[in-house]
């Protein structure tokens, strides 16, 4: 069918089983490495675009769904929850925002990290309850997790002309913005930036802005210093 495909992730054990996330069309999973696809029937109800999944680990019939719309950066419902591998979904009480990314601790399976355009969230109780830890005016838009076995840190930048960049130690519950090489556009102005991790080696990440026709900085040493590898 007719969709646009805003994420897609991976089964943590499972290589021939993944999911396709839409903004128009809902979630779709395969279960034969992307030969077919089905849409997740719990989708078809909510009107809200979906922009963001996370299969719990521990349980594959657990799946958190991010909503809104990432590519135009329009607010969702929040975060909603389904236990029947997506047969039915239900709403969790993270409501009224975009959610662009959602992840799960590598050690603490009750506990999750949500990020939205109106801050971050996190729940230690398989998302019964939300407490936002930034503030509830900053508008993410990426967040990734450091690629070291159950690293707790974390990278999360914002949709802003002037992009910021935190990073934490502790797996979301404590933020602290990153600006030591970072240096923001003075031409092209837009809003938006992404961060990418690999795990090829843990200590590199890299920060990438829309502005200046498109800004890219590298660090090496985890996320705490940044080097501007190409210029607005």
């Amino acid at each position: 069918g007719f969709c646009r495909i805003v994420q897609m992730k991976f089964h943590h054990s499972d290589p021939n089983r993944f999911y396709a996330v839409t903004a128009e069309g809902g979630l779709f999973i395969t279960t034969d490495a992307g030969e077919n696809w089905t849409v997740a029937p719990g989708t078809e109800p909510i009107t809200s675009s979906c922009a963001s999944v996370c299969i719990d680990r521990t349980n594959d019939q657990v799946i958190y769904l991010g909503t809104g719309d990432p590519d135009y950066y329009s607010n969702g419902a929040g975060v909603y929850k389904s236990t029947d591998g997506g047969v039915t979904f239900t709403a969790t009480t993270l409501t009224n925002c975009l959610v662009d990314e959602i992840l799960q601790h590598p050690t603490d399976a009750a506990t999750f990290v949500a990020v939205t355009n109106k801050g971050i969230y996190k729940t230690t109780n398989n998302g019964s309850t939300w407490t936002a830890v930034t503030a509830t005016n900053i508008p993410f838009t990426d967040m990734q997790q450091n690629t070291a076995a159950n690293s707790l840190i974390l990278y999360a930048c914002t949709n802003e002309t002037t992009p910021r960049l935190y990073r934490s130690t502790d797996f979301g519950s404590n933020w602290t913005q990153i600006t030591s090489g970072i240096v923001a556009p003075t031409i092209n102005i837009l809003s938006g930036s992404r961060i990418a991790v690999t795990p090829a080696d843990p200590n590199i990440v890299y920060f990438s802005q829309v502005g200046g026709g498109g800004m890219l900085f590298k660090s090496t040493d985890g996320g705490l210093n940044f080097t501007l590898i190409k210029d607005q």
